[in-house]
């Protein structure tokens, strides 16, 4: 049993290190980027090939190496995007070539090429060793690690939001056909939000041009009175997520008028809110609402845009 054992740690040991003494040159580097990135380039694929046994052998050293390396680096202008092509030549095998493309998104500076090595290091282990890769993905964001990098004290001060179409559908409210479940609809509101520095508390004003709230609620101008709870302060995220506490209002059409308090959590095109609406009662020659009240929930999804202020001060070396 012990003999397994060992048997089966010098398996994984082989299989971790299936290069045990291989060498390599890099032969080419051809690019028109500059110089620091080229480098971090290299140094972070050295450094990670050594870690499974692959020798780097400088290009001016005599020594006839296992295997040589050519790399192409372009940047795709249109596309913000630095794509690495990899040749891999056996010295012994003629015939052996092994190709591999990996990329990096990374405009900024040099993290992205660190992260390509790296992950390259693994991938020409791998290729060298005969296994099939799927496509390379680049997982990191560096804008926004970047941007996270470079400045500091950072909170918003100002927010103007826009949706276009908003579409709730919820427990409890909504034009429902008789179901539990209802829809509203909202079209075309535009909201400003002013904010206290260095909080996310504040408070915005948002109108739209018109709303569906229930069967019997709804009209045009709908007015709602915004208090931030959160506001996510990176200028980079496309997603929203904020939260708020908002007042709404809408009775220029007094028949349909009705007042509705609710939390509302913003994600990306969808959000989740809870409230209660009130619903006045009213009675003229020709109609007669009753007053009711109810609490509700469910999700709602947003087609819009918006604009973050956020006030930051830069990074000094």
């Amino acid at each position: 049993m012990r003999f397994f054992y060992f048997f089966f740690f010098l398996l994984l040991v082989s299989n971790l290190y299936p290069f045990k003494g291989a060498s390599y040159k890099i032969v080419e580097i051809n690019n028109n980027i500059e110089s620091y990135k080229v480098y971090a380039f290299t140094n972070s694929l050295i450094q990670n090939l050594e870690k499974y046994s692959l020798e780097y052998i400088p290009f001016e050293e005599d020594y006839n190496p296992d295997y040589l390396l050519f790399f192409d680096i372009k940047f795709m202008e249109y596309e913000e995007t630095f794509i690495i092509t990899t040749t891999i030549r056996s010295v012994s095998e003629k015939e052996k070539i092994i190709e591999d493309i990996v990329y990096t998104k990374d405009i900024w500076g040099s993290l992205g090429f660190e992260e390509s090595g790296k992950h390259l290091a693994k991938r020409i282990v791998k290729l060298i060793s005969g296994k099939t890769l799927t496509p390379y993905k680049e997982l990191s964001d560096y804008r926004k690690i970047y941007t996270r990098r470079m400045t500091k004290d950072k909170y918003p001060i100002e927010y103007d939001m826009i949706d276009f179409l908003n579409v709730g559908i919820f427990y409890n409210e909504g034009v429902n056909f008789g179901s539990s479940l209802g829809f509203t609809l909202k079209l075309l509101e535009y909201s400003k939000i002013w904010l206290i520095p260095k909080t996310f508390f504040g408070i915005g004003i948002g109108i739209g041009i018109f709303d569906i709230h229930n069967t019997n609620a709804g009209g045009i101008l709908p007015i709602s009175l915004y208090i931030p709870l959160y506001i996510f302060p990176d200028t980079y995220e496309f997603n929203r997520k904020n939260l708020f506490l908002t007042a709404e209002w809408c009775g220029l059409l007094p028949y349909y008028s009705y007042y509705d308090v609710n939390l509302s959590y913003y994600f990306s095109g969808v959000g989740i809110k809870i409230g209660w609406t009130y619903y006045p009662y009213f009675k003229d020659k020709e109609l007669e609402r009753k007053e009711e009240n109810k609490f509700y929930g469910g999700i709602f999804l947003f087609l819009g845009n918006y604009d973050l202020k956020v006030s930051e001060k830069k990074l000094t070396n």
